[in-house]
């Protein structure tokens, strides 16, 4: 059985961006990813590979839908991609995490279009016209997050309508591939503070989990620009009957915290500001937290938006790693 590999040039333009090509060994599915252009928080090396293995999961799906979806084979290599000749990377855990995020937004298209074939890609593999297309649409929408920002991308951004028939021709699939590059950049996000950690060595020294600091530090930065909503930083020592303030910055005390560390109802605050957060990456309008504005006038919803982005930066570049 030949195998469907992706063979990357990453010299630009929607001809030929990415190749399908038969027989071709999955180590060349990461090469050539060298930098060309743009700025951000994020290296072009991580745009490269993020749009790589997005395309190369994106062909396990239409390999799998010429099979048959409901084959044996099939189901094998939509529940577990690295196992699949297709699956290019270096990290299986993320491979496996940005497969799980691709066909939750493809089952999210496909509920949103209701189209009839009960899925976005019928019964036939995509050309590779349309994978380049798809591959452009996922690397410009990308690129885009990085220089402009999640939260300004996603409020121009329009949700692709593909009819009844599903996806067909090169414009589909490139509308497909910036919403595929703008969902994976918003479960990203997610994905880093749903899972933020903290843990506690006494009933009054709470801790944010040293991995997890430099994203405490983001989400500090947007605490300390309202000390109204969430105050200043506690710490208690043992052998305190109660807590004294910190001098630090919220900023500080998060990712540079010292042996006391900070009390719980510190730590239920820095909780409160990451919900505020998620809710705005999110796009959660109900929550009410985002309407406050700050004695200066500024809004929550707009610089916890903002840290958002960051985050979202963030949570990408651990995706290609």
């Amino acid at each position: 059985m030949t195998s469907l590999q992706i063979s990357i040039n990453t010299t630009g333009g929607n001809d030929g961006l990415y190749q399908a090509n038969n027989n071709v060994s999955k180590d060349n599915a990461l090469q050539n990813t060298s930098s060309q252009n743009g700025s951000g928080a994020l290296d072009n090396l991580t745009v490269d590979q993020l749009t790589s293995l997005l395309t190369t999961l994106l062909l396990v799906v239409g390999e799998n839908n010429a099979k048959g979806l409901g084959s044996k084979d099939a189901q094998a290599n939509n529940n577990n991609p690295t196992n699949s000749n297709n699956a290019a990377s270096n990290n299986p855990e993320s491979t496996e995490l940005l497969n799980d995020m691709l066909r939750s937004i493809l089952n999210e298209l496909t509920e949103r279009n209701q189209n009839d074939s009960g899925n976005l890609f019928g019964d036939s593999q995509p050309t590779s016209p349309e994978i380049s297309a798809y591959s452009q649409g996922v690397r410009d929408t990308l690129n885009a997050i990085n220089n402009n920002g999640y939260s300004q991308v996603s409020a121009g951004q329009t949700q692709p309508q593909f009819g009844n028939d599903g996806l067909n021709g090169t414009n589909a699939y490139n509308q497909l591939g910036s919403a595929v590059g703008l969902g994976v950049g918003q479960k990203a996000g997610l994905q880093e503070l749903n899972n933020v950690s903290t843990h506690n060595d006494s009933p009054t020294r709470y801790f944010v989990d040293k991995e997890d600091r430099a994203m405490a530090k983001e989400i500090g930065q947007f605490m300390d620009q309202y000390p109204e909503v969430f105050g200043k930083p506690d710490y208690q020592k043992d052998g305190w009957s109660e807590a004294k303030q910190d001098d630090k910055s919220w900023a500080k005390a998060l990712s540079q915290p010292d042996d006391d560390g900070m009390t719980k109802e510190s730590m239920d605050q820095f909780l409160k500001a990451v919900g505020m957060v998620k809710s705005a990456v999110a796009g959660d309008t109900g929550n009410t937290n985002l309407q406050a504005r700050g004695n200066g006038g500024s809004s929550l919803g707009i610089d916890a938006a903002m840290i958002g982005d960051r985050i979202i930066n963030m949570g990408m570049e651990k995706l290609a790693a």
